[in-house]
């Protein structure tokens, strides 16, 4: 149930700004900078023995690009919907026991769908908020020695957001912007690499970003 709850926001808004679309529809490309914290709450099962449960983390540089349409209906209210991707590795762990093995986790291929609900605080400047559907790949990989192996598998999360942007001269704007998504949790199984262990990751990714962007 609650996976399609973002599709049912995002249709709605849809419906909603159908009527002015034809007139007041502006397309947006934009990038941002900023920092982010991936974060996973891991489950380690081992047969016959009691589960461990860890919550690790890690800031990292965040870079994002995104594009999509805005709606810039009569009074206040400012609609959107568009896409984001970020193409960086965020990591999440980096453990290293100064006796050859070291374990990383990573978060790859982060992307999603979003939808916006913005409020006119001035003639150039609106805060919004954002609802987003997201996916990404969670992987785990190991070392020890000249030996390596890796697992990994794709999540999906739903995610909350806000922030401001101001307009400035001609089609250009500056916005800054805070993104939290909650992860769905996956399984990790690899003889290879955990023996016989299964490894569940639950990720939670948080972003701040400040940046720039055009409407055409």
């Amino acid at each position: 149930m609650l996976k399609r709850v973002p599709f049912v926001v995002l249709a709605a808004a849809g419906f909603l700004v159908a009527p002015h679309a034809s007139a007041q529809m502006k397309p947006f490309v934009g990038g941002g900078l900023g920092f982010n914290t991936a974060a996973v709450d891991v489950t380690d099962q081992s047969p016959g023995s009691p589960d461990v449960k860890f919550t690790t983390g890690k800031s990292n540089f965040a870079f994002q690009i995104e594009g999509g349409v805005r709606f810039d209906i009569p009074g206040p209210i400012v609609w959107g919907v568009g896409l984001y991707i970020n193409p960086l590795k965020l990591k999440a762990d980096d453990f290293n026991d100064g006796a050859g093995f070291t374990q990383k986790t990573e978060i790859k291929n982060l992307m999603g769908l979003f939808g916006e609900l913005g409020w006119k605080l001035g003639s150039a400047t609106v805060a919004y908020g954002r609802l987003s559907i997201n996916q990404a790949k969670a992987e785990i990989t190991a070392a020890a020695g000249a030996v390596s192996a890796s697992a990994s598998k794709n999540f999906t999360g739903i995610g909350l957001g806000a922030g401001v942007r101001q307009a400035l001269a001609g089609n250009s704007y500056l916005f800054a912007d805070w993104h939290h998504i909650i992860g769905s949790e996956v399984k990790l199984t690899d003889p290879t690499l955990f023996g016989p262990d299964t490894i569940k990751l639950k990720p939670t990714i948080t972003t701040g970003l400040v940046g720039m962007g055009w409407t055409f």
